[in-house]
């Protein structure tokens, strides 16, 4: 059995489907949307939410490395550290994922330190396998003038 038709309940969708459309599709911001259908931003704002507790959007983070940013936070906070990067893995990665991924992470950290140094700056770093992962990770960047020493 069917239900009628509720017209007002497109009409509601629509309504949130557009705000949601021109706010995350075309990047428009709220005071945009405002003026173009005539409302106001805060009404833009309450159908912005609308949308996404009704699920009409989804947002996902898409983290190419997985990192336990709440035990990051933790470790900051407690150590009293400048940065804390942790890896998150699970029991059914093998031995060469685990290493490519520690690799990859190791070099974000190192990218963004070499981006904040200056020119003509030496770095030592010790060695194993977990170092040269990182290092074979990073992108090759010949404008920084860093020496590096082991």
């Amino acid at each position: 059995m069917t239900q009628p038709h509720d017209e007002s309940r497109d009409v509601r969708t629509d309504l949130l489907v557009t705000v949601a459309s021109l706010y995350y599709e075309l990047n428009q911001n709220q005071q945009e949307i405002a003026d173009r259908l005539e409302i106001s931003r805060s009404s833009v704002s309450r159908l912005i939410k609308e949308a996404r507790d009704l699920g009409i959007v989804e947002i996902r983070i898409h983290r190419p490395i997985h990192r336990d940013y709440l035990l990051e936070q933790a470790l900051l906070e407690h150590f009293k550290l400048q940065d804390a990067y942790v890896l998150r893995t699970s029991n059914d990665q093998h031995e060469g994922e685990l290493l490519a991924a520690v690799g990859r992470l190791g070099a974000i950290y190192l990218q963004r330190a070499i981006e904040n140094m200056p020119p003509r700056t030496c770095i030592g770093i010790a060695w194993g396998t977990g170092v040269h992962a990182a290092v074979s990770a990073l992108p090759e960047d010949r404008s920084r003038q860093i020496d590096v020493m082991q």
